[in-house]
């Protein structure tokens, strides 16, 4: 259906995105055939240039200039907010480019082109806010209890990492974790306890990444976050705040007794595979635990 607008709309690019950070948006759906090279998979993300971000803050409609680019040339780019009308919150944008050679090919259509702007705007907030609610709440990728994504969730994120950063050349890290000694807190307390124990190292997890989309419950005590665009400097400082977050929790049927998670971490480079990333940051995480393990004795 993008692929349809895109070409009854005469435009180059057609796109949904979602604010991640000012400096980064994340793709949502494209007009791209999937097969194609310039295709933005769902979860991949972009720069944000000054209008897309004015557009996000304020919330209302924005034109850029006129853009040159090496790659695509000179073009110009709309953004509107798509709104939930149910409570009224921006869920993202609706992107539409044009290159300058059609406007100006174009300038005596303009009146049409307005027209049909609008009738793709309204067509695209429906489709993308449909789309956005059913991901976020697709249970088959969310683990009922922790509500990070699962590891079916991890795995579709892990290829669409690998793909930014084979095409992109851009490094992202794979942190694998899990919680030390968990097996006694269960043992001793009870399966609810430990329940407990999950959800919360859960929320710091959460917390001390700021990674929400690319958290997960990878199985059992095991935990997973993918930080995209990272160095091992800053693989190394989220790992250091979320086991700074794990140790502050507090269970009161644990009373006064904390626990910690080890957590063992791969950044991508050049030539690495998703099983090399996955299987060099278990062998990381072993390490950790053994470490752990012989500093209590």
């Amino acid at each position: 259906m993008m692929r349809s607008i895109k070409s009854k709309a005469d435009a180059d690019f057609i796109f949904t995105g979602r604010y991640i950070d000012d400096q980064t948006s994340g793709y949502v759906l494209d007009g791209e055939d999937p097969e194609s090279e310039l295709f933005s998979p769902f979860g991949s993300t972009d720069g944000m240039n000054p209008t897309e971000l004015l557009a996000y803050h304020q919330q209302k409609s924005m034109a850029s200039d006129v853009e040159t680019d090496p790659a695509w040339g000179s073009f110009l780019t709309g953004y509107s907010p798509i709104i939930d009308a149910r409570d009224g919150t921006m869920v993202g944008l609706v992107g539409v480019d044009y290159s300058a050679d059609f406007i100006q090919g174009r300038i005596k259509r303009i009146a049409q082109i307005l027209i049909i702007s609008f009738v793709l705007i309204t067509l695209l907030t429906s489709i993308a806010l449909e789309t956005i609610i059913l991901i976020a709440h697709e249970k088959g990728h969310t683990d009922e209890l922790t509500k990070l994504g699962n590891k079916r969730a991890f795995n579709k994120a892990m290829r669409q990492f690998q793909s930014q950063a084979t095409r992109f050349k851009r490094p992202y890290a794979v942190l694998l974790m899990d919680i030390d000694l968990f097996k006694n807190i269960n043992d001793e307390y009870g399966h609810p306890v430990g329940d407990k124990v999950l959800v919360a190292v859960a929320k710091a997890i959460l917390y001390a990444s700021d990674q929400e989309q690319f958290c997960f419950r990878y199985g059992g005590d095991e935990f997973a976050v993918l930080i995209p665009q990272a160095e091992s400097m800053q693989a190394l400082r989220v790992k250091r705040m979320i086991q700074e977050e794990v140790r502050n929790i507090i269970i009161p049927e644990l009373g006064k007794q904390r626990f910690t998670v080890s957590i063992g971490i791969k950044v991508w480079n050049k030539g690495t595979s998703i099983e090399d990333m996955i299987s060099e940051a278990d062998v990381n995480l072993c390490k950790e635990k053994r470490n752990s393990a012989s500093s209590l004795f």
